[in-house]
């Protein structure tokens, strides 16, 4: 099987389809997060909407990266007793996995991660850079690294 192309996918532009695609927050509330004008949002999404629409129809794979972040102090983890029910938060960078818990309520050790990711409890997502106010830049023609291969070809 050989490796699939990447399209990169900014940490910008995961955050602002997270927050208006995914939360359904308009685009001046993501704005307002995210620490930009509600102009740079809406060209944010319009650059990720197009990479995520590239790679599915031309499959290729999505690179998350592009650029410093700098996340809100208050990154926390969520739990929940398959049990009890109860929930309860954990900080970031602890080392605790929910596989070596216990429920502080009951002790069950019937734990999971209630949410996926600190960008679940990230209250503040800002750049570090001014890549921000940049126009995106898309191929408008596909290459010859666009074709889709079948399932037999990957054999």
């Amino acid at each position: 099987m050989h490796a699939l192309p990447t399209i990169e996918l900014t940490f910008d532009e995961l955050e602002a389809m997270r927050l208006n695609d995914l939360e359904g927050q308009p685009q001046d509330a993501a704005a307002e997060q995210m620490g930009v004008s509600q102009s740079t949002v809406q060209r944010i999404l319009v650059s990720a909407h197009r990479k995520v629409a590239e790679a599915l129809v031309r499959g290729k794979a999505l690179q998350i990266e592009g650029g410093e972040i700098i996340l809100a102090d208050n990154l926390m983890r969520q739990f929940r007793c398959e049990r009890c029910q109860h929930i309860w938060e954990v900080p970031f960078g602890t080392g605790q996995r929910g596989r070596d818990m216990t429920c502080p309520a009951c002790k069950n050790p019937s734990v999971h991660r209630n949410n996926a990711g600190p960008w679940h409890t990230v209250t503040t997502v800002a750049r570090t850079d001014s890549a921000l106010d940049s126009e995106p830049e898309f191929a408008s023609e596909p290459n010859e690294d666009s074709h889709i291969s079948s399932p037999e070809e990957n054999q």
